[in-house]
């Protein structure tokens, strides 16, 4: 009896541990997208054909501004995939511009981004 209220009372605890690093993983995604300025959170569901292909959203190619035959990388994290669309070097060319990328040296430290 008591091995049955021990296992049901850590699966407990799993269960509520598991849904709140869900929420905690959903609140730092949209903290991410809050602070990146071209940031847009989306999140649909879609369905793999027989053939193991899916269909982009419509309102993600567009914001993405995907065009057929471009290429994408496929990245897995474990349980999870990612497409990240393939950007040549020169399309890349100045994206950094509105951040603070110069520093003082190592003795002087860094320079304050604000």
């Amino acid at each position: 009896m008591d091995e049955d209220v021990i296992k049901v009372f850590f699966t407990m605890i799993v269960y509520r541990l598991v849904f709140r690093i869900t929420i905690i993983c959903f609140l730092i995604m949209s903290y991410y997208a809050f602070l990146n300025d071209n940031a847009c959170f989306s999140m649909q569901q879609v369905t793999i054909s027989p053939k193991f292909q899916v269909v982009i959203p419509r309102k993600i190619r567009e914001s993405l501004k995907l065009v057929p035959g471009q290429k994408i990388q496929v990245v897995q994290y474990g349980e999870r995939i990612e497409l990240i669309p393939h950007k040549e070097a020169h399309e890349m060319r100045g994206f950094l511009k509105k951040y603070e990328t110069r520093s003082s040296g190592p003795e002087g430290g860094y320079e304050s981004c604000g």
